[in-house]
């Protein structure tokens, strides 16, 4: 994956670190990108959620799919982020009558602690 040029918030630069391998949230060892300048998290370097049926940011590219934390306001939401990080897009992922898509099954989301990320 190429890494975000700059902040899309603050124009800072990227810096690679990697989630705790004790993360309980489905990210145990995967690398991401915070700005080193404000510490905004921009994006998992990987190719989890990254589809070309995803739906495309602002820059005409495909985004990324993410499921957000237990203790977020809707907990295991499933999102689009742009997946190179570099505009603000961001979309919930709707069904066909309106709603969040939300994962239910915990179980599910430890299967993808599983995976192993190119």
């Amino acid at each position: 994956m190429v890494a975000p040029s700059v902040c899309f918030h603050c124009g800072g630069h990227p810096f690679r670190l990697y989630t705790s391998p004790f993360n309980q949230k489905g990210n145990a060892g995967r690398p991401y990108y915070i700005c080193n300048s404000c510490g905004l998290f921009l994006v998992f370097d990987d190719l989890r959620g990254n589809s070309e049926d995803n739906p495309r940011c602002y820059c005409a590219v495909s985004s990324k799919r993410h499921i957000s934390g237990p203790k977020k306001r809707i907990p295991r939401r499933i999102f689009f982020i742009y997946r190179l990080r570099e505009c603000n897009f961001y979309q919930n992922a709707i069904d066909s009558n309106g709603q969040q898509l939300v994962v239910e099954n915990d179980e599910l989301v430890n299967m993808f602690a599983l995976l192993k990320f190119a």
